[in-house]
């Protein structure tokens, strides 16, 4: 039994006799809710995905009945469910954790909302709920995205050139260090006097060994 199974019989009690019209909306209803869907003809007018939500980190596990029974469990009337599924790496087609999910009137909508970081099951991750974004409102939020993007790497090329020029300007601007110039000790007058006696000694043995020679 598909997901569409609510529309398809409210079509049909609009076209049944005024005798037979609560019967088949009786059919129609879910088992859990106390209230009857509105036919289709009651929103004709409303804009495409007035009543669709946008469902992320569900359960790669999951699948289509499990998150239709989650909607009713909570008294959500649902239309369709979407599952959004890509090859892998290796070419095999999987789940990746996104679905969509079409409600049936806007009390349905509004409870689905209210359910954004539940949990799908016990112990399972919390589930996004969001509103299903139209393409145009989807592209600004891209283009959005995409600014916010091109504008963080422009801050961040113009603080590597910050940096270069600064580092530039500094070799250019100042002359290369020269080393520090050795601090001569100051002697006490007693080693001058010591160093000076050397001196003196050292003098004398050279007069000595020139005067041997001649």
């Amino acid at each position: 039994m598909s997901f569409a199974w609510l529309g398809k019989k409210a079509r049909a009690v609009t076209n049944e006799s005024d005798s037979s019209e609560s019967t088949k909306k009786s059919a129609v209803q879910r088992p859990r809710s106390n209230r009857a869907p509105p036919s289709y003809s009651d929103s004709n007018d409303n804009p495409a995905n007035k009543f669709s939500v946008h469902i992320t980190h569900v359960p790669f596990s999951a699948t289509k009945e499990d998150l239709n029974d989650f909607f009713v469990r909570n008294n959500c009337v649902v239309d369709s469910i979407r599952m959004v599924r890509k090859p892998n790496s290796e070419g095999v087609v999987v789940f990746t954790g996104v679905a969509f999910a079409d409600l049936f009137d806007n009390e349905s909508y509004q409870t689905a909302l209210s359910l954004h970081q539940s949990r799908l099951w016990e112990g399972s991750l919390k589930i996004n709920i969001r509103p299903t974004l139209d393409k145009s409102r989807l592209a600004a939020v891209a283009a959005g995205r995409t600014s916010r993007v091109q504008t963080r790497k422009q801050e961040q090329a113009k603080r590597k050139l910050d940096v270069l020029q600064k580092a530039v300007e500094g070799e250019v601007g100042h002359a290369p260090a020269q080393p520090a110039k050795r601090k001569k000790k100051k002697l006490g007058k007693k080693e001058r006097q010591r160093r000076k006696a050397q001196q003196q000694a050292k003098l004398e043995r050279r007069k000595k060994k020139e005067l041997e020679t001649e």
